[in-house]
């Protein structure tokens, strides 16, 4: 054989290689595909994508005091009534107190009638 009948031969057999890969890639996709399809479906993505407010939610919410939790469990913020004044308080990683509203100064504030 020539030169070029070898060289026709090897680019023969790299095409139907690289078409047996590229059908292997179709195949593994399309299986991933439904794959992810089957399992949404059988999760029930539905219950995820609500479309509408449902209707168990109130306009109003109403608590002496809300606590702020991280996902350890550990309160970082609060809002309450203390001494019957609104504050709102926020808490390191140690639960030492951060940050106060009102501060700590002995002021109060102007009550309007």
């Amino acid at each position: 054989m020539t030169e070029q009948g070898h060289d026709l031969e090897y680019l023969s057999r790299r095409i139907s290689a690289l078409e047996r890969a590229n059908r292997r890639w179709k195949v593994g996709v399309l299986l991933l595909l439904v794959i992810l399809t089957g399992a949404a479906l059988l999760t029930g993505f539905d219950a995820y994508a609500q479309r509408t407010t449902p209707s168990y939610i109130r306009n109003r919410v109403a608590a002496r005091e809300f606590d702020l939790t991280g996902l350890n469990g550990r309160v970082m913020g609060r809002m309450a009534i203390v001494d019957g004044m609104p504050v709102l308080q926020f808490y390191d990683n140690a639960g030492k107190l951060w940050w106060y509203a009102p501060p700590k100064t002995g002021v109060v504030p102007v009550q309007v009638k």
